[in-house]
């Protein structure tokens, strides 16, 4: 039958007498409980958040010294700091891990001078027993974190016998983003030409097949350049650069 309120009143004064003893006990455990609850979550959340914050507000101090003195902010060997840029399609293009671009940008910290080299993608790598351009696809093979930089890098170094400092991935995407954020680039083309093969890229897909029957125009679109200088956006630049008909 269901308690009736005033004996479920007993029942609770009964079960209080018997943990009165315990009182002061259960009191601080409480607390110490609630302690530790507060302490993980800050560990868990607070930290993380305020490390960031931390990231963000030494940012535009960072940025300063690396005007002022590069030195003490960049890695470097022999008073210069090498960077290599690697460029590949993406994953909406086939072989999407092979970098067809790499080039070393090696700035000299004294009087800021930079030298660029690039590195032809078809040199042989005995070591990889394969060419220089399919050192990161291997190298995210065995180790998809970071394995592609690492290989990418000591290639690179045993052909330049340059030390490498920072590895820097760009595909078609972030080529064009970074052009058009910097309001397009002014590029002196030395030598119009008009190439009539440059594929359709189909969104989310990368460049159209040619379909059974289907008319070139289909799968292809003409693009020309007039020779002297022009401004270009993202999208008209990586036309150029791509250009190979």
């Amino acid at each position: 039958m269901p308690m009736s309120l005033s004996g479920l009143l007993n029942k609770l004064k009964v079960i209080r007498r018997r943990f009165s003893p315990y009182h002061r006990i259960i009191f601080w455990g409480v607390r110490v409980m609630a302690a530790a609850v507060i302490v993980l979550a800050a560990i868990k959340f607070v930290l993380p958040f305020l490390g960031a914050a931390g990231e963000f507000i030494k940012r535009p101090f960072n940025t300063l010294s690396i005007i002022n003195d590069p030195s003490k902010v960049l890695k470097f060997s022999s008073g210069a700091t090498n960077i290599l840029i690697l460029g590949r399609g993406g994953a909406d293009h086939e072989a999407p891990d092979l970098t067809d671009t790499m080039l070393v940008v090696s700035i000299k910290l004294s009087d800021k001078q930079v030298s660029m080299i690039s590195i032809p993608r078809d040199i042989w790598i005995d070591s990889m027993k394969a060419k220089v351009n399919s050192a990161y696809y291997y190298g995210q093979q065995k180790e998809p974190v970071k394995g592609g930089f690492v290989l990418a890098r000591d290639a690179v170094f045993q052909i330049t016998g340059l030390p490498i400092h920072y590895v820097v991935m760009v595909d078609f995407e972030g080529f064009k983003k970074a052009i058009d954020l910097v309001g397009g680039i002014e590029v002196d083309v030395g030598r119009g030409f008009v190439d009539e093969k440059y594929p359709i890229e189909v969104e989310g897909q990368g460049p159209r097949d040619k379909g059974q029957g289907e008319d070139v125009a289909a799968v292809y679109q003409t693009v020309r350049f007039e020779a002297g200088r022009q401004r270009m956006d993202g999208d008209t630049a990586l036309k150029f650069v791509r250009s190979r008909n």
